[in-house]
């Protein structure tokens, strides 16, 4: 079995309805023939990543700090508001 992706959205009678860039498992032959159309090409995956298992958490960068709230500050007298933090 190879897998592959879609390229464009097509119907087909052995694999229903397939969606732009959906994955589907297929034998060799019928692979072949699929990328010969054009319609799906080969998925490969990158060397070097690790495969994720399933439930764990995607890898992220840590949350940072939220940046503080700009407030508008009490006018002095006949003065136009400010826009400042705190």
């Amino acid at each position: 079995m190879v897998s592959l992706i879609a390229k464009i959205g097509f119907e087909d009678n052995r694999l229903g309805k397939v969606k732009r860039h959906q994955t589907k498992d297929v034998p060799e032959q019928i692979a072949k023939a699929y990328v010969t159309a054009g319609l799906m090409e080969y998925a490969e995956l990158p060397v070097g990543l690790p495969l994720q298992a399933p439930g764990e958490l995607p890898s992220a960068l840590p949350v940072g700090q939220a940046l503080p709230q700009a407030t508008v500050k009490k006018s002095k007298r006949g003065a136009k508001r400010e826009l400042g933090e705190g």
